[in-house]
């Protein structure tokens, strides 16, 4: 090979290309692990905590769960793309947005996931460093927070397979010590004289009996809903490790190992954290129940026990949550340009100085915002996908330097601007449900301005040609990579 393709071929970076059968290694508990540990996020607990000033235990628990199982049946949609086709969604969001259109997103990620990272090291090194200052009288939650960051980032920068072998350790681990926390804190609010299954909890009378505002029920269905739309959009960046069965035509039967994780674990995971949250308020008055049972204990085995919480959870899910798909992000962003290990660390670097504690007392108001953003997104993404492409993608001209197809205007696809603008102004119509509204605004704006429009004036192979041919694993198609022509084709 000449010294100039060679050059060629280092530009698609490994990471963007379709992963084959043969990188599909994930089995389905090892996934069902994985998001578990993404469900047990420590940040959740505010959410727990702002939701018990407007609803009763009961009331949260109820729509902690249905929020997130509605969008774990999203999930099991979107996830199609990456085994059907084995792509990441940097890479997918060239065919809604264009070859250059896949910056919009990609550098919201590229943001947006160094702020979670940050965020989610803060609440964790504050609660690491509460247990040290018991244990030796060191107060330095600063170092931990740095400390967080380091180990994060080289396990992320080792690759998936790295990250499930965590996760498989951290599910169980995390969920029995969590269990050991709700039994903890009931005791607590007994012993106060507390009702915890129907009060509230308000700053001046502290928890008291009340039924609760039901109609602030949804209000907290979207806080869940919001807090995962980001990976609405990318789930598919982690289910094309997932294994499949070549030629099996049928959706279900063909993610039946991944979708598990997205109904069962997630909901169940991350409800339990939203209740823990919320529980913790209720008992104490702090919505961190690792902060308020080290409060009222020196016992050091109990201490220890949630200090292996804290790591657990943070890292289970900061790698594969955030760092993970930021990295993938920014890899894209340039172009391939830099390895992903680099980009994991951009994004390490940029989450631990943007101050992200400064964001706590406000994620409420956050989470909205960002998931308006993404669930625009995500409503073009499945219309793309199911609606207009049915399943079937011109996989090589997403990896074109020219953009092949889906160079659309410029690079641009007009029809994913627009609706991504109409989308989120349904979200600030909307606000209270701005992640229904922006995915079923922009998914039907886009799926009109693609057929009356775009679709004439820039024909797609795959709508067009035999269609089978743009199938992929349920065609028995994988897509790999001609280091000789820096390419990606068709293996049959």
């Amino acid at each position: 090979m000449s010294n100039d393709n060679k050059k060629k071929a280092a530009k698609i970076s490994s990471d963007l290309l379709p992963v084959t059968l043969s990188g599909k290694n994930t089995g389905g508990l090892g996934y069902f692990n994985v998001w578990i540990g993404i469900g047990i996020i420590i940040a959740t607990f505010a959410v727990g905590g702002e939701a018990a000033y407007y609803c009763n235990l009961k009331q949260i628990a109820l729509a902690a769960i249905v929020g997130t199982f509605v969008l774990g049946c999203f999930f099991c949609v979107s996830s199609d793309i990456g085994v059907e086709h084995g792509l990441s969604f940097p890479v997918y969001v060239g065919a809604v947005l264009g070859k250059r259109g896949t910056a919009l997103p990609n550098a919201l990620r590229t943001i947006y996931g160094p702020i979670w990272f940050g965020v989610q090291d803060y609440f964790g090194a504050t609660a690491i460093n509460q247990i040290v200052v018991i244990f030796t009288g060191y107060d330095n939650w600063l170092l931990w927070f740095i400390v967080f960051v380091i180990i994060q980032v080289i396990n992320t920068a080792c690759g998936f397979s790295a990250m499930e072998k965590v996760a498989n350790i951290a599910a169980p681990t995390i969920m029995l010590i969590g269990i050991y926390m709700v039994i903890r804190l009931f005791g607590l609010a007994s012993a106060n004289g507390i009702d915890a299954w129907n009060s509230v909890y308000s700053d001046e009378l502290g928890a008291h009996i009340a039924k609760g505002n039901a109609n602030m029920i949804l209000y907290v269905m979207m806080l869940a809903l919001n807090y995962w739309a980001d990976n609405a959009c990318e789930v598919e960046t982690w289910s094309r490790y997932v294994k499949t069965d070549k030629g099996e035509k049928k959706l279900l039967k063909r993610n039946k190992r991944a979708i598990p994780g997205y109904i069962i674990a997630l909901p169940l995971a991350s409800g339990f954290m939203i209740f823990l949250g919320a529980l913790s308020t209720l008992t104490t008055g702090n919505f961190n129940p690792i902060e308020a049972i080290s409060a009222v204990t020196n016992n050091p085995v109990i201490l220890v026990l949630l200090l292996v919480m804290i790591i657990m959870a943070q890292w289970s899910t900061n790698a594969v949550c955030n760092l993970m798909p930021s990295g993938v992000c920014i890899v894209a962003l340039f172009r391939s340009r830099i390895p992903y290990w680099l980009g994991v660390c951009i994004c390490g670097f940029i989450g631990a100085v943007i101050q992200p504690w400064v964001l706590v007392d406000h994620i409420g108001i956050f989470l909205t915002i960002t998931g308006s953003l993404w669930s625009t997104i995500y409503g073009m993404t499945i219309v793309d996908f199911f609606l207009i492409r049915k399943r079937r993608l011109n996989v090589p001209d997403l990896y074109r330097e020219d953009g092949g197809q889906y160079f659309y205007a410029n690079g641009i696809n007009p029809a994913g601007i627009i609706s991504f603008i109409v989308g989120l102004g349904a979200c600030m119509l909307f606000s209270s449900v701005a992640f229904i509204a922006g995915s079923v605004v922009s998914g039907i704006c886009y799926y009109v301005l693609m057929k009356l429009w775009v679709l004439k004036k820039y024909p797609q192979k795959e709508l067009s040609q035999d269609q089978e041919s743009f199938a992929g694993i349920s065609a028995n198609r994988e897509w790999v990579y001609d280091e000789e022509t820096n390419s990606v084709k068709s293996s049959i």
